[in-house]
């Protein structure tokens, strides 16, 4: 299965996530009762064998199995939505909500592949959130935006079990977030609703485009 970023720029791999980081060998051990200090070929032949028989076993409550083993009570789920198997009294939802603050187009600051990659996902969930709002397009006014399709799109996280937002923006863009005015906002919005890109600078000096009391 290719992960969601595979078309991230290749980067070094970090030494957690090295096959060769001990901790995978301790998660197995406490996970599957493997027996071994060392990861021949064979032995972990044996541990995938092992680990495919008990995922059957266990069908939809594989993910409960495995938070039971380690102790754990509760996990936050972040993703876009929730999958089998995921109990809610037990997985937490925390959806990604980046794309609510990126309803224009955002060229101008997809500078680099990856950024170009991350707003493409951004524009694509977007798309989703106004279909699930019954939008068809882009509102054209800012208010309009904000009570058809980021309200609606909150209230219906919550009432899905969400008990946080996710925000992305390190992968997005700079962190110096500047203030900007509603008013200013609403202007920017409605300028660009209907087709262009604002610049990077601004885009860079918005925190977001409508109201921090929308959160």
């Amino acid at each position: 299965m290719r992960c969601p970023c595979d078309p991230l720029e290749a980067s070094e791999t970090p030494f957690m996530a090295l096959p060769q980081n001990p901790k995978f060998r301790e998660a197995w051990q406490t996970l599957y009762g493997y027996k071994y200090n060392d990861r021949e070929p064979g032995r972990v032949q044996e541990l995938l064998a092992a680990k495919r028989q008990i995922r059957q076993q266990q069908g939809d409550n594989y993910p409960v199995w495995v938070l039971d083993k380690l102790n754990i009570q509760y996990m936050l789920a972040n993703r876009v939505a929730m999958g089998r198997g995921l109990d809610p009294h037990r997985f937490l939802w925390v959806p990604f909500d980046d794309a609510l603050m990126l309803p224009l187009d955002n060229t101008s600051v997809a500078d680099n592949p990856d950024r170009k990659f991350f707003y493409q996902r951004e524009r694509g969930l977007l798309k989703k959130y106004m279909s699930e709002a019954g939008v068809t397009a882009l509102p054209g006014t800012l208010d309009e935006f904000v009570t058809k399709v980021a309200t609606p799109t909150l209230e219906r996280q919550k009432r899905a079990g969400a008990v946080a937002v996710k925000f992305e923006a390190a992968y997005l863009r700079s962190l110096d977030f500047g203030e900007l005015r509603t008013d200013e906002a609403a202007r920017v919005y409605a300028r660009y609703a209907k087709g262009g890109a604002p610049s990077k600078a601004t885009i860079w000096r918005c925190k977001t485009l409508f109201p921090r009391d929308c959160w």
